[in-house]
């Protein structure tokens, strides 16, 4: 029990790292004159839709999203540039003197047909054997798909032919049409289809990845983007996005 424990701590940590790094410097747009919102290639779609709605709210406010790597991430915070966004795993120790808040949470569920008429509450469904039309879906890692390793904290080791890698879109159709009783897949993987219903995963069997905002610039458009980013529409956003308040 001990060693699956640490393997999944260090899966977390890796998973983190694979959501920071594209390399290590910047890999995004440079800062012009305006505000640099400087974050990571997971959350990058959602960050453009959280600076589009700033944008629609405030026209003259000029910014530029930049995806960057852990250290230039880091570097960010610690030179005062922009807003940064990023795994709060990367904010140890947390920074001093400069306001934090969460950018919401990647975390596991359950997909299945609107009504779930096969009744399903729990992870168990995903076990060989249960009789069920199931899938797995989860980035890989070097320590394996992550979706394995989610199941893995409630005991459960699904089929190996149910798992894949980038599937999660395929397979809310699947579910949505009929196809297959229940996905097991990280919330922010994919858009949630009509016909589609979600059940939540105990905390203690969950797998989650917290992201934190840091306001690291000083100028009024970063104090006003900070401000924006405690709003009930970026609340909204991150919940129809799967990043779950």
């Amino acid at each position: 029990m001990m060693l699956k424990r640490c393997l999944i701590v260090l899966a977390v940590a890796a998973l983190s790292l694979s959501a920071c790094s594209s390399g290590d410097g910047d890999d995004g747009a440079a800062a012009g004159t305006g505000l640099l919102v400087a974050t990571s290639p997971r959350t990058e779609p959602v960050v453009k839709e959280v600076v589009d709605a700033f944008k629609r709210a405030n026209p003259d406010a000029e910014v530029t999203v930049a995806v960057q790597g852990t250290q230039a991430l880091r570097a960010g915070i610690t030179n005062r540039t922009g807003i940064v966004i990023l795994p709060k795993l990367w904010l140890q120790p947390p920074p001093t003197g400069v306001p934090t808040g969460s950018f919401g949470r990647t975390m596991t569920t359950i997909a299945v047909p609107s009504a779930n008429p096969k009744n399903i509450t729990s992870t168990a469904a995903f076990r060989p054997g249960s009789g069920l039309k199931t899938r797995v879906c989860g980035p890989n890692s070097l320590f394996g798909n992550f979706g394995v390793l989610a199941l893995g904290r409630s005991n459960v080791v699904p089929d190996a032919s149910t798992v894949g890698a980038d599937c999660e879109d395929e397979a809310l159709e699947q579910i949505a049409d009929g196809d297959l009783d229940a996905l097991f897949f990280f919330r922010d993987a994919a858009q949630v289809p009509a016909g589609v219903e979600l059940v939540d995963i105990p905390p203690a069997q969950n797998l989650v990845f917290d992201h934190s905002f840091v306001v690291a610039g000083t100028t009024p458009d970063a104090r006003a983007f900070g401000t924006f980013l405690a709003s009930p529409e970026v609340r909204q956003i991150l919940t129809r996005d799967g990043l779950l308040p």
